[in-house]
């Protein structure tokens, strides 16, 4: 089975240096593409442990507040230091890793500080095809995310940055209705269907916080191919 893994931390004043080592965890073949995150109180795996499959606002239900010291990852997942994915602090700290049964033991710089955590993608499939906007940077705050085309957003003139999942790019437009300025958005691998990251508004360029309608495929002379990585 591939193991693939990024990893990043990312507060106001600090960067994590180092890159983790690959941890292979045997998953079920018909589940390897799921949406599955496992953490546990100590590093190495080591303690209590908690598996996630869905969106958690706040860690405090789960008596995990301030508790994660390292997870394996199935699919993409981000991590944050407060509650509600950091909606109320633009500046708190992020965590954010994608692979296949791959684990890793925070540094320092993140090490129990976790409060809240949420996937990007379908949660049946982190490689079928998805566009996730965020409210602000590094994938911070309000979500919206399509599976279809979406000719007009709930939150007009959204998104600060940008996670693609699976092989299809997708178009995002200045106005409704598929109208306006427009740039096309691709995953970081059309043939394997791996995840891109646009961290930055300078990631999306002349949209940042313009986009209100979006569409899959590519109909703009305008490209971008965002990273594998975050940062």
């Amino acid at each position: 089975m591939k193991v693939f893994l990024f990893l990043s931390t990312l507060a106001v004043t600090a960067l994590a240096s180092s890159r983790p080592p690959f941890f292979p965890q045997v998953t079920r073949s018909n589940q390897q593409e799921n949406q599955e995150l496992q953490c546990y109180e100590f590093p190495s795996y080591e303690g209590i442990a908690y598996r996630f499959n869905d969106y958690a606002p706040s860690l405090s239900p789960f008596d995990f507040d301030n508790v994660i010291s390292s997870c394996c990852f199935n699919g993409v997942w981000i991590l944050y230091d407060e509650h509600d994915y950091n909606k109320n602090d633009f500046g708190a700290a992020v965590y954010s890793g994608w692979g296949e049964g791959a684990c890793f033991t925070f540094d320092a710089t993140f090490d129990d500080k976790a409060s809240s955590l949420r996937f990007a993608g379908a949660p049946d499939g982190y490689k079928q095809d998805t566009i996730n906007f965020y409210e602000s940077k590094y994938f911070i705050g309000e979500e919206q995310y399509f599976y279809d085309d979406a000719p007009q957003f709930n939150f007009d003139n959204f998104g600060q940055s940008v996670i693609v999942t699976g092989c299809a790019p997708w178009t995002i437009y200045e106005y409704d209705n598929y109208q306006g300025e427009s740039i096309c958005l691709y995953p970081s691998d059309t043939t394997e269907c791996y995840p891109s990251f646009y961290a930055e508004p300078t990631d999306l360029g002349f949209l940042a916080s313009q986009v209100s309608s979006a569409r899959k495929g590519c109909f703009s002379k305008n490209e971008k191919k965002g990273k594998a990585t975050f940062p």
